[in-house]
């Protein structure tokens, strides 16, 4: 059973320069990896369509779903808040951003689903996204919305996301928590996170409970802390759980070579330590949960990620594992425990 990947050019037309961090240049190089993959004949296609107002708001305020459609140039740039830019193409590539996600759920939750295994390659990211506004390059909370797909869609009882980029997803966080409290909605919320950069929000990024576990991490923290949340908190907890889907919000910027040594960024390389093969161990566990609890269904989301090269290098990885690692669960060739 091959892997679907959902992508399209109009990502590409959310012009935000080629000197902010989150540029179309990231997106070019992550689908340049993707058709140059040695399993790229086991991949399937798909273009993301357009995510409507309906799905838009399983998420999002109404106001603020307005502000965003009023707010995109003709012609040029404008911020739509102090990180988030906006072009005469931004909201269509939004829209196509979030509407991968929710196409990902579609191929491995639908009627007759033809995959396990989906990976949604779109910008602006969204784990910043918050339900009244945007942040930190996000216009819509992608990853969020899938969730809320998936259970109002297919009558999902119980979704569960990792989130490992660098940033906390607040606006992740802050949604679910909002469709947890006005749609009864029942999500597990894991996020990894370094703890003092950006967004600043230790109120939020260290929150544990029932439904949310935040793993805040220091600056150049060993790899093994976490191997041993994820053996020691993370595992159990999802087994407790037992998600009928399991969503990763894959943001690649705690990559030991993220972000690139140049002007973009503040930050100097190497805030976390990660390497390719981290991320895949990380995903491979979440792929062993899903085969356990959800008939395999996984879908992954691209979020952060600021080298490009690196970017591309960890999509791709990522993705070939995500492949090849389903293909051996679906096929017996590895016993989950």
């Amino acid at each position: 059973m091959s892997i679907a990947i959902i992508t399209h050019d109009e990502c590409l037309a959310h012009d935000t320069g080629d000197k902010h961090p989150e540029n179309r240049i990231r997106l070019e190089k992550v689908q340049a990896a993707l058709h140059t993959s040695a399993q790229k004949n086991e991949f399937d296609f798909f273009e993301s369509p357009l995510a409507d107002d309906a799905q838009i708001l399983r998420g999002h305020a109404e106001s603020y779903l307005q502000k965003v459609k009023d707010t995109v140039p003709t012609t040029g740039t404008v911020n739509l808040d102090e990180d988030t830019i906006l072009s005469s193409g931004s909201l269509n590539a939004a829209r196509r951003s979030a509407g991968g996600a929710i196409k990902a759920v579609d191929l491995v939750c639908g009627a007759n689903a033809a995959y396990k295994v989906a990976f949604s390659a779109g910008r602006p990211p969204g784990h910043h996204a918050l339900y009244e506004g945007s942040m930190g390059f996000c216009v819509f909370g992608n990853v969020a919305l899938a969730a809320a797909h998936a259970i109002e869609q297919y009558g999902l009882k119980r979704v569960a996301i990792l989130d490992f980029d660098v940033h906390h997803g607040n606006g992740t966080q802050q949604i679910l928590d909002h469709n947890r409290e006005h749609n009864g909605h029942n999500t597990l919320f894991i996020s990894f996170q370094e703890s003092d950069i950006w967004p600043y929000n230790k109120d939020e990024n260290t929150i544990k409970n029932d439904h949310t576990l935040n793993y805040p991490m220091p600056t150049k923290a060993p790899v093994e802390m976490y191997y041993d949340a994820f053996n020691t908190e993370i595992l159990p907890a999802l087994e407790a759980f037992r998600p009928e889907l399991v969503i990763i919000s894959a943001g690649f910027d705690a990559h030991r070579d993220d972000p690139p040594g140049d002007a973009l960024f503040n930050d100097a390389p190497g805030r976390q330590l990660l390497l390719e093969k981290d991320f895949n161990w990380m995903s491979m566990r979440l792929l062993d949960i899903a085969q356990k609890y959800a008939n395999g269904r996984l879908v992954s989301v691209m979020e952060g990620g600021y080298n490009p090269d690196v970017l591309a290098s960890c999509v791709k990885s990522h993705v070939e594992t995500l492949n090849a690692y389903s293909q051996e669960l679906a096929k017996g060739d590895k016993k989950v425990a």
